[in-house]
Formats: structure tokens, sequence, C-alpha cells
């Protein structure tokens, strides 16, 4: 690489790869386009060539890595330490790249993301960089937002205009004189919705009392108090001095044109001079004389149920120690934090918390160990710590379970093994460098030689050495404890509230009245679109003509001895992904969720073997395994079924289908330590249900409910259904918890056969086969056949499951025809949620998805992103729908959810007006196409091709969609304003939010659940 050693030089011959560009040969020294190549080598998680270019001029680093991936990657990085708490590398990530002096508009990136052929586009800000990245299928598509990209890093429109600041961070808003003065802007709410997680603020205050000498004590988000300290003239200054050339680092990832890409960073390098690095290299944090100690109130509502403190005790190595040593380090950690580790078992056992985490991760350029307990009692944190230091004494004198580190090293080989296994692989690798440049650690591009080195060593004794000295004699270290504080929520509220009402009493009248002209001015900026012209310049494609296949994989299916057996062929990869399906339509409701909360004790002691030999076994024979109650729908039936997933490598399917079975069917409901953790299981449960974006997702497929039944089933099992039983089942198992697990025992052994399920097989050609006969011949092992199981005689084969009847357990409201129903959750939180759905499959064909799709598209774009995310400062405003019919509308991260519930009536009103240019139309379709044909990976896109199969989803079905999206026009958007009226008119909204929210509103709601 071009700033580390971590590859090899080499020569690559042209004979290799055919005529294109760049496939020329490459040495070093190589010169093209004003770029030298310092340095070609190889990465082989990705199977690429990598060639590390610097640009003469400015010193600037672009990186390729080219392999035969049609999903091409851009991925621009700078280096951009905080100097405060105002946020400033955040508000840039947005400011920055909304528009630019060669693609004006009021925010050309969202446009570009809902209007063009991308497969990904975002930006994110880490605590020490930014990176902007996109990809494509198309490389003139790609090749088209990089130079958009790089115009918003040297040429942005923030130069110019102070609106997109006063948008993105924050402003005063005045209707008019009498009016109450306001404040708002994205950054400035979605930061507050950040700080309203207890898990988040805790980790900020960790860092401020872990790093007080360096920039790593400031959150690169901004701290909301913070944020409105933050002036247009210091965000232009960091501007200047970090968006350089000689601050960045470019990534191209894929079957990308070197030559090309070249020519096009050096169109926008060269007018540049090299300033080196901003941060002139990241300042490390000295060691205390011994650790610090801080309590930290974190502000809770008034009403909200006593919850746990967070506890954390962190230790930062305080200079680098190599690479090698640190990913030991890191190792070892993984080690602790196995639930049969020493430190896992004792923390379980104190009964401080409900839940424990042990990490490693690098913040800045100092690697940190965290040992984390949650809904804890902070008036024993002395004790936390003493249990963490004497276990890791216990292990760097005894030794670390050989076992278990090997586990830790397989699954890291496991891990880079999968690599092109996944989706946005190309996103994936300039998050990795960005990862790297963030905390000057190179070689996290490709890590996998030195882990193989670090575990070469560990087995002499290294990971105890590092423990020793990196945490027991380390006094760079801290204890900390975020604590709720009742009515702080409210106080805060109040005290933001008169201190606006103050700053307006202050102004004078000639003051007001330039803020309610600056506000209507404001509002009519905001209100301005994106010019059809630099639209045209995005829109670098046809939907009509551009190459987009769904990937199809040759399938086999079988039935033996009455198991359903699929199989795929995805490719060359030496591992296979493995799942069984039970089905469960034998059981009722309140069984199934028992059996859901079963499941989360997956690979801990079973009959067969204690806690460590499970940890040992499923480390060495399991890889990502899983074990879940999920709604599948087999043709036009749904029900429930047990899934058990995994990744089994070569040479190991029996070992891996045993272990997998047996976490599964054998768990040892009579161990002690296994109804300590069920029992820390439902309480950690129960509370996640109270957090507002954990809600936030639920309601993402729970709002479907009362229109689909796989969705009302996914409610039983994750919605308010989930929450409700959780409610009244945490008594119950307090009570008695040997009486209720042997009831779930019961329960599972209901479902323990082989007759009615499935077993599914994505892998290397007729090796699946061979894996599938043998997860078959395991899952007879473990149930003895039993033929004659209850599931069986409910529900007989796979092909003819009979559909799970669920009776609603009450009537629903009808909300004077607005909505099925309009469900308020109150929380602690000062943001607020929106979702709402309805799942109108089997009332239209591919082509009325198809419609809807591109339909809905228009409408987040034209009307919810304007309307709320310019508006109003939420962080998201979205419309969707699906391939199955699902139409979808959320608000996310707001400081309101009222305005936007009453939007939704309006929107198949604004669906009817909308008139369209044949290039605006062109590219929502685009759009459309590109998230239909989106990889994901060989593995994963071949299993979805077969549960899609199970539901009558063909390739062809899928293809003709894409086919349909191709001859969507602007007629036909129109005419779906009906179809939406009526979805909306049979929708269930959930509706997220502060109590000020809710409660305030609760004639809008026909059900108000308090969560707090």
């Amino acid at each position: 690489m071009i700033w580390g050693g971590c590859t090899q030089n080499m020569n690559v011959q042209a004979a290799e790869n055919g005529d294109r560009p760049n496939r020329a040969a490459y040495s070093k020294g190589y010169q093209l386009d004003g770029f030298t190549l310092q340095s070609v080598g190889r990465i082989e998680a990705v199977d690429a060539r990598e060639l590390d270019f610097t640009h003469d001029k400015t010193g600037a680093k672009v990186i390729f890595l080219l392999n035969d991936d049609p999903e091409k990657t851009f991925t621009t990085i700078f280096q951009t330490a905080p100097t405060d708490n105002t946020g400033k590398l955040h508000v840039l990530e947005h400011a920055e790249s909304a528009a630019s002096e060669k693609y004006p508009g009021r925010d050309v990136f969202f446009a570009a993301d809902s209007g063009c052929y991308l497969t990904f586009l975002n930006a994110t800000t880490f605590d020490n960089a930014t990176n902007y990245l996109a990809a494509s299928l198309d490389e003139d598509q790609l090749e088209t937002m990089a130079d958009f990209y790089m115009d918003c890093a040297f040429h942005s429109a923030i130069l110019t205009e102070p609106n997109y600041f006063k948008s993105e961070a924050w402003r005063y808003e005045l209707a008019d004189a009498d009016a109450p003065l306001t404040r708002t802007g994205v950054v400035y709410n979605e930061m507050k919705g950040v700080y309203g997680d207890i898990d988040s603020a805790a980790y900020a205050d960790m860092k401020k009392t872990l790093f007080p000498d360096t920039a790593m004590q400031y959150d690169a988000g901004g701290r909301p108090q913070d944020i409105v300290k933050l002036q247009y003239s210091d965000l232009i200054s960091f501007y200047q001095q970090c968006y350089q050339p000689s601050n960045s680092t470019t990534l191209m990832y894929g079957d990308v044109n070197v030559d090309r890409f070249l020519k096009l960073f050096d169109s926008y390098f060269r007018d540049y001079d090299n300033t080196g690095t901003a941060s002139g290299g990241i300042q490390t944090q000295q060691p205390f004389a011994c650790c610090r100690e801080a309590d930290f109130d974190f502000p809770a509502d008034g009403e909200a149920e006593d919850t746990g403190s967070e506890i954390i005790y962190a230790a930062a190595v305080p200079e680098s120690l190599g690479f090698v040593n640190e990913s030991a380090l890191q190792m070892a950690v993984a080690v602790l934090a196995d639930p049969s580790s020493i430190l896992m078992q004792a923390l379980n056992k104190s009964g401080i918390g409900t839940d424990y985490s042990v990490e490693s991760d690098y913040i800045g350029p100092q690697l940190v160990c965290t040992f984390t307990a949650e809904n804890a009692d902070a008036s024993r944190k002395e004790e936390f710590r003493k249990i963490v230091m004497d276990s890791v004494q216990q292990a760097a004198s005894q030794g670390l379970s050989r076992s278990l580190l090997q586990n830790v090293y397989t699954t890291d080989q496991m891990t880079e093994k999968l690599t092109r296994n996944a989706a946005d692989v190309g996103i994936n690798m300039g998050n990795a460098l960005t990862y790297a440049v963030n905390c000057n650690r190179p070689e996290l591009l490709d890590p996998g030689i030195y882990y193989t080195r670090a575990y070469q060593q560990a087995q002499s004794g290294l990971c105890e050495q590092l423990l020793q000295s990196q945490i027991l004699d380390n006094t760079l270290a801290c204890l900390i404890t975020e604590n709720p504080k009742k009515g702080l929520q409210e106080a805060a509220a109040k005290a933001e509230e008169k201190e606006l009402a103050q700053i307006k009493a202050s102004m004078t009248p000639q003051e007001i009245s330039s803020l309610v002209k600056e506000t209507a001015e404001f509002a009519a900026w905001n209100d301005q679109g994106v010019p059809e012209s630099t639209m045209k310049k995005l829109q670098v494609v046809d939907a009509k003509t551009v190459q987009a296949q769904v990937p199809q994989y040759r399938e086999n299916g079988r039935i033996q001895d009455g198991v359903t057996i699929l199989t795929a062929d995805a490719g060359k990869e030496d591992v296979a992904k493995c799942r069984y399906l039970i089905n469960l339509s034998a059981l009722s409701e309140e069984e199934m969720q028992k059996l859901s909360l079963y499941c989360g004790l997956s690979g801990r002691a079973t009959t067969l073997h204690s806690q460590d030999e499970m940890s040992e076994l499923t480390g060495r024979n399991l890889y990502d395994g899983s074990v879940s109650v999920q709604p599948y729908r087999i043709g036009d039936t749904a029900a429930p079924w047990l899934e058990i997933s995994y990744y089994a490598a070569d040479g190991k399917a029996q070992a891996a289908a045993q272990t997998a079975l047996e976490t599964a069917f054998l768990t040892d409901m009579t161990d002690t330590d296994n109804l300590s953790q069920l029992g820390m299981d439902i309480e950690n449960a129960v509370s996640d249900l109270k957090d507002a974006e954990n809600l936030y997702n639920v309601g993402g497929t729970a709002v479907y409910a009362d229109s689909d039944d796989t969705c009302r089933l996914y409610d039983e099992l994750n919605g308010v259904r989930w929450y409700r039983f959780l409610d009244s089942y945490a008594a119950i198992f307090r009570k008695d918890p040997a009486a209720a697990a042997a009831e779930m025992a019961e329960i599972r052994d209901k479902i323990k056969h082989s007759q009615n399920a499935a077993i599914l097989v994505a892998g290397n050609g007729a090796d699946t086969e061979n894996v599938s006969q043998t997860m078959l011949e395991q899952l007879q092992a473990v149930t003895g056949g039993n033929e004659g199981s209850v599931a069986e005689n409910a529900a007989g084969s796979l092909a003819g499951a009979t559909e799970k009847k669920i009776a609603v357990d009450q009537k629903i409201a009808d909300s004077a025809g607005d909505f099925a129903q309009t469900i308020g959750f109150q929380v602690n939180s000062d943001s607020s949620y929106v979702v709402c759905g309805y799942n109108a499959a089997g009332t239209g064909t591919t082509r009325d998805n198809a419609v809807m799709k591109v339909a809905t598209a228009i409408l987040g774009d034209q009307y919810m992103m304007p309307a709320f995310r310019y508006g109003e400062g939420a962080y998201g405003a979205s419309a969707g729908s699906t391939i199955t019919g699902k139409i979808s509308e959320s608000l996310y991260r707001a400081p309101s959810g009222r305005t936007f519930l009453q939007s939704l009536k309006t929107l198949p009103d604004v669906l009817a007006d909308t008139t369209l240019t044949a290039d605006q139309m062109n590219s929502y379709k685009l759009s459309a196409i590109s998230d239909a044909v989106t990889p994901a990976g060989n593995l994963n896109d071949a299993m979805q091709q077969m549960i899609y199969g199970m539901r009558g989803i063909t390739v062809p079905f899928q293809q003709e969609y894409v086919s349909d999206l191709r001859q969507v026009t602007d007629s036909d958007v129109r005419g779906a304003a009906d179809r939406l009226r009526d979805a909306i008119s049979k929708s269930t909204v959930w509706v997220i939010g502060p109590a000020s929210e809710i409660s305030g509103s609760k004639t809008e709601f026909d059900q108000v659940i308090d969560v707090r």
C-alpha cells in the first residue's frame, strides 16, 4: 500500500487479462496522467490486483483494486480530525456533498441517489476521517458520480451558499413576529436522536474521559449543545484546510478502466499544491497516574420506568505495538468475550447488570479494550472492575483456552474467505480503507496475513503477555457510569424553550423583522429542486437499454424421506451456506413465542456438552450460526418455521450439521447458567423494545401485520404482540424459572422431527449434493426420524403446508377512514419516528408493483425529502414499494412526527398531480432497476433465489418486474394515485416519539402504548 508496506512489488503482464486499457503491464515507477505507480500487489480476500498510485504534484493517493466484480465502486477519503464538539466533520459530510459548482441544485446528492443507476451512494463520518462512496453496475455512471464527488470536494456549493450550512448544521426560525423562536437543522436533530440512546451517550462520555488531551475526546458527529456554537465561517475554514488532494486517499474497486479514472482525478488535483495532511498526525493520549473515574447523568423522561445504568471500563494501548501485536491483543479480548470464558461466566453470575460485552477497536490511532455492563447497578462499579481485572489476571497467569483462541482465528479466516460473498463488496473495501486511514493502520485493508502471524505467535504466550501489559499494568484506563436521571429530559426541553424565549426577548424589533424575513427567504431557497440541466449531467444511461439482469443459479430439488431438499450451484467458494427449516404450524402463538426465547440459548450448554465444550465446537465447526423462529411463505401459505442457519467450510459438513442441530434441539434447560442467561435475555428483550430506533425497525414489518399473514407472524415474534407477551412473561419467569424452562423444553421436543422439514444449501457445484445428504442424515439421527410427529400430522409435507390462521386479538377501530389503525408509542427519546405500511400483494400484477415502485420513489424525492428533511430538519423521510407489493412511508429522527402523519393522507393527491419530463422518468426508473438487480454475493443470492422460489417468485418473474420497470410512464404514475389511496386507507401507522408528541395527541391514535 502507498503509506504502508502491505503488498509486494510485482510485474503484471498484459497477456493475463486481454486488451482493456487497465490491463496494461504495470510495474513500480509506471507513469500515467500525472500519477506514478508506487507498488503493485494483490488482495487475496477479494481476488484483486492492487495498484498504488501517487499524484506527482499533490501527493494524493489513489488505489485500484482490480478484479472481475461487475459492481464497480468509488471511494474518496479525507482526514478530518475534530477540534471540538461542534460536529464540523459531520456537517461537512452533509453540506459539502449537497451540490457543487458543476452540479448545482438544492441537494444533488439525494437526487442522484433516487434518480441514477447506482447500487450504493452514501457518506460516513469517522472519528478522524470522512468518506464518500458510490457503486454502480455501469462504469459510465460510476465515472459521473466520481466526477460529482470530486467537484463537491474541491468546488463545493457551501463556499458561496450559507443556506447549506443553515440546512444541515442549525438555524433559528421565526415564522412571524408573534411566533416562538425555534431552532432546527438536520445534523442538530440527528445528534439529539443519537444522544437519546444511553449506549451512544455512554460511549461518547467514555471517549471524553479516556482521551482528555487528544482530538479523540471529541464527538466527530457533534454534541447538540455544541453544534449550535458552530458558525458558517468556522465550517468554511475547516473545509479549506481538510479538502485538499494531498489530504485525500481514493479507492477504485472492480472491473474499472485505470486510465479513464486517473485522467478524471488529475483534472481536479493538478490545480493544487502539496499541502500535506490536514491533521499532521493525531496525537496519542499518554498514560495517567491511575485509572480515571467519572459519573454522568443521562436525561430520562420523568415518567420512564426505572432502568439501570451503563458501566464501562476501558483501557487504551498507549502507543503502537505494531499490527501483529495489536491483532494478538484483539484475539485475546475476543476469547474473553466468549460466553464460556472465565470473565463472562463471572459477570453473568454477579448480577451487576443484565447484559455484558467485551470488545476491542481503534479509536483514532489507539486500540481500546472495553468491558461493558448494561442495565447495571452503578453502585457496584468497583465490583465490576474487580471482576474484570481478576478474570483477566487469571487468564494472563493460567493461560487462555487454546481451543477458544483457535476458534477466534478460524472465525477470522472464514470472514476473509467470505469477503466476496457479501453485498457491496467494494463499499466494504472502501470502508476498510477509511478505517485504515482513520486509525493510521494501512494493514487493515488486507489484515489476513497479520492475523496469521499473530495466531502463530500466540502459541508461545503473546496474548497473555499483552493482557498483562495492556490491561492489567496499564494506567491509560477509565471507569465511567452513565446514569438515567428522571425528569432531565423535560428539564432540558424546558431550558431550551426558556433560552430561545430569552434570545427572542433580547432582540430588537428590527432584528425580529430581519429574522422573519430570513426565515421566509430560507424557506423559498429550501423549496428549490435540482435543475434539469444538472440531472442530465448525472443521467448517463438509459433505462430502456441499460444492462440489468437478475442473478440466476442452477438449482436442484428433491423430496427424500419426507424432507424437501433444495440446492443451488453458487460458484467456486469452498464454503456452503446451509439452512434447516422445521415447520412449527402445530404450535400456538404463545408456544411459538416461548420457543423463540429458547432459541436465544443456542450455542450454550447442551445435554451432551458443557458450555466450554459447546463454545469450542461452535467456533470450530460453524460460522455465523443462528437458530431462530421465522415466518416463511411457501406458495400461498404462511407459517412459522424454526430456522437453523450457518456456513460450513469445505470438509466440515458433518461436524457442522451435528453442532448446529445440537444447539437447536439439545440445549440443557436444567443447567443453572442457562437459566440465568435466559432470565437476562428476557429482561434485555423487554428493554430493547423500549428503544425508539428498535421500535422503528420492528415497525418496518409489523405495520403490514393486518394485511399479510407472514407479517402477522412477524408481529407475534417482534412487534406489539411480542412486546405484550414479553411484558407478561418476564414476571412468570422470575417467579419460577425452572418450570418455565421445562415448558420450553417440552415445546422444543414437540417440534423435533424430520418430516415436513426443508434443507437448503448454496455452494460449490456437486458438493452441494454431498452437503445436503449429510445434513439430512444428521437431521434424522438427532430427531430419530420421528415420522409420527405432531407437526407432520398438522401440516403434512412442505409442499402442502397449511396456512396458520391467527385470530385478531381485538377489533381495530376505524379512524375516520384515514388509516386502518394508528398506534402511538411513548418512548424515552427526543426524536420522533413514523412508519406507515400496507401490503398490496395479490391486488396487482408485476406491472402494478413496478409502477408503484417508481411512484413511491418520486414521492420520496420530490415531496417527502423537501418537506421533512429540508423543511423540518428530519434525518430522513422516504416512501417505497417492493416487488411483492408492500407499500411504505417512513420518517426517521425528526423533531416531530405530527405533520408527517397528516401529510400521509395527501400523498395520493400529490401523486395524481405529478408531471415529469422523459429525463426525470428515466432517472427514477434507473434507480428502481438498480435496486432490483443489486448483487448480494453468490451464496446469499443463491439462497435468496431458493427462498423466493418457494414463494413462487421465480427468476423469470423478477426479470419480468425489471422489464416492467423499464416501461413505466408518468401517466402510469398518476394513475397509481387511487391504488395508493386505497392502500393508505388500509394502512397501519406507528408513531414513535416522546410523551409530548404522543400523549398530547391521543385523539389521533387508536392505541397509545407507553413503553418508557
